[in-house]
């Protein structure tokens, strides 16, 4: 243990040398984010259902865990993540206080594999249940796959890169969401999940699949679940966000002060000293300061500045973090005009 010490005592110190030398330092603001699904304001209430798992005679069950015994699942972590899923719409819901949501419980059932999306719900169905509200989000299909890393690194070959001793089995969770319109008794929503997602990014991208860790598997599912459901209820409900971004805090001293500035919440202050530093010959710093301001102006809700800026940094130094930057801006602006493009054409469009 002694003659490790000295080694790993340089590794603290390499680790704190190159975290005091970044260029860049996160902060973060809260902002209200607008759904990309317009649902008019007169349709206040929406119940919450858990479709996937509504047979209450038991026939459901049993199918559900001959499937799970036959895939390696453990029995009722599907089940994990639709309390997850449920838990973290309705919670969303609450939090927009725009819509009463109700949730019910039925033994309309399904006795189907849980990887396979139901149909949609009988005209009938859906009429009785206009009397309790107006709009119906139907947990559809919840399925989880596990994956051994080993076992598909031996299954291709030995091809590509061989996965560490320590790799642990992935679960990839699937889900599918429909939203029903009760008193026209019409879908006018199905959303899918399918890209792979990291159990601790803060993406906002909907389709997500998370990485759970044995033995704590049925809380991770859980929690999987959970933020899958407040992603959908982001589609649907207006939402406050926490965003992160990166901002230059070296180049000039007074940029230090800049940074310190926008940690109090100062972010006007701190927008005239990188004006100011604007007028300098110094290219790489220039684009720094554009960088910077681009972040300014998406704060404030200029989205459309905050792109131009971003893509001048990038144009002028090359910077990868700015070419990201201004091109999630443009996603994220073609998103904003997709849904205000719905508020002016007739429900339901």
């Amino acid at each position: 243990m002694k003659e490790n010490l000295p080694n790993l005592l340089l590794l603290i110190f390499s680790a704190l040398l190159l975290s005091s030398c970044s260029i860049r330092k996160s902060v973060s603001y809260y902002q209200m984010r607008s759904p990309d699904l317009y649902l008019p304001d007169s349709l206040d209430q929406i119940l919450v259902w858990n479709h996937a798992f509504s047979n209450k005679k038991g026939n459901q069950l049993l199918i559900n865990t001959l499937e799970g015994l036959a895939s390696g699942e453990s029995v009722g972590d599907d089940r994990q993540a639709a309390q997850g899923l449920l838990k973290g719409l309705e919670e969303t819901l609450v939090e927009e206080r725009k819509r009463e949501q109700q949730k019910i419980d039925t033994s309309y059932g399904r006795l189907q594999l849980s990887g396979e999306i139901p149909p949609p719900l009988p005209d009938s169905f859906l009429r009785a249940l206009a009397k309790k509200g107006q709009l119906l989000a139907s947990l559809e299909m919840v399925d989880s796959d596990q994956e051994d890393p080993h076992t598909e690194y031996a299954r291709n070959g030995g091809q590509g890169r061989a996965p560490r001793p320590t790799a642990t089995s992935k679960i990839h969770l699937r889900v599918c969401w429909r939203l029903y319109d009760l008193e026209r008794q019409e879908v006018i929503d199905i959303w899918r999940s399918g890209k792979q997602f990291s159990g601790n990014s803060n993406s906002s991208d909907y389709d997500v699949v998370g990485q759970i860790i044995s033995p704590f598997k049925s809380k991770k599912m859980k929690f999987q679940g959970y933020q899958l459901g407040r992603q959908y209820a982001m589609r649907i409900c207006s939402t406050m966000v926490q965003k992160r971004r990166y901002i230059y805090h070296k180049g000039q001293k007074e940029m230090k002060t800049a940074y310190k500035l926008v940690k109090k919440g100062d972010w006007e202050e701190a927008a005239k000293i990188w004006r100011q530093l604007l007028d300098t010959n110094e290219q790489k710093l220039r684009g720094k300061l554009l960088f910077n301001l681009a972040v300014y102006e998406e704060q404030k809700g200029k989205l459309a500045n905050a792109e131009t800026l971003a893509r001048e940094a990038f144009f002028l130094n090359a910077f990868q973090p700015a070419r990201e930057y201004y091109k999630w801006l443009a996603k994220e602006r073609k998103r904003i005009k997709n849904y205000k493009r719905q508020q002016e054409l007739p429900w339901p469009n």
